[in-house]
């Protein structure tokens, strides 16, 4: 399961790849809104991609009788309160997206504007970010069975702190060479993490209850992202950037202090639920 999850993780990297370096190049020689009508077209650009595939789906199931939306999603809640792994692995997201939100909501602009990158040179150091996201794809299964699936999620979250530091510490000769190791850092743990928690959550979730679990999971992880952007904003207005930024990443250790305090700590490869 890990090694499918690793897969469709690199397929999503080979794309972030080009995208960050093409971006900066369009931004820096052509203009930000002719970016924005090419992000746009390529949009209908994957819609026909997704007319001209023929799969054969079979005929729908007949609805039998299910509870309401509202049980399901108080089921959903109750599965991830009452399994501790589950739990571990909600907390973490939300905590890491949280904090890793206010990062990139600042990242752009404390870069251009105190660190003096342009647009092209930003679109590269973006890139190198997915070529870690690539990399880390490709050896998130080893990094399981390396030391065990939970001590995986562990590492990437150090990973993750080590990366997000050296954005704050980026100066002078060494800015950009410590941006594009930050980057690289951070894009390479996200996506280790991700394999293996979603790996971890599926090989301990009931196939019944998998929808439901995956999208209070979801949920949760992705309810924390508005109010870090917003907080983000806040704190580098009232303390400035470059002390948001070290504050953020303090924080991010909050992440590794909840798995090290969780069952996941010690799981090397769980056992597989029905």
């Amino acid at each position: 399961m890990v090694e499918g999850n690793s897969k469709l993780e690199a397929s999503q990297a080979v794309a972030e790849i080009a995208g960050p370096s093409l971006a900066g190049a369009i931004v820096q020689w052509l203009s930000a809104p002719l970016a924005l009508v090419l992000d746009a077209a390529s949009f209908l650009v994957s819609a026909l991609c997704l007319l001209w595939v023929r799969a054969r789906e079979g005929a729908p199931v007949a609805p039998g009788k299910h509870p309401s939306i509202w049980k399901q999603i108080a089921e959903g809640f109750r599965v991830i309160v009452e399994r501790p792994v589950l739990r571990a692995i909600a907390g973490c997201s939300s905590i890491l997206n949280f904090f890793e939100t206010i990062l990139s909501t600042l990242y752009t602009l404390y870069v251009v504007n105190e660190l003096h990158i342009s647009a092209a040179l930003l679109g590269v150091i973006l890139g190198v970010g997915s070529v870690g996201g690539l990399l880390g794809a490709l050896i998130a299964t080893r990094v399981a069975r390396w030391k065990g699936i939970g001590p995986a999620l562990l590492l990437t979250t150090v990973m993750s702190m080590v990366g997000a530091l050296l954005l704050p510490l980026a100066q002078g000769p060494m800015v950009v060479p410590l941006l594009i190791v930050g980057r690289f850092l951070m894009g390479m743990s996200a996506t280790i993490y991700n394999v293996n928690q979603l790996s971890l959550r599926q090989m301990t979730t009931p196939t019944v209850l998998q929808g439901r679990v995956n999208a209070t999971i979801r949920f949760l992880a992705g309810g924390s992202v508005p109010p870090g952007a917003l907080l983000g904003g806040l704190l580098g207005t009232w303390l400035g950037l470059r002390t948001t930024l070290i504050l953020v990443v303090a924080r991010i250790g909050i992440a590794f202090v909840w798995l090290l305090c969780s069952s996941v700590r010690g799981m090397v490869k769980p056992e597989r639920t029905l």
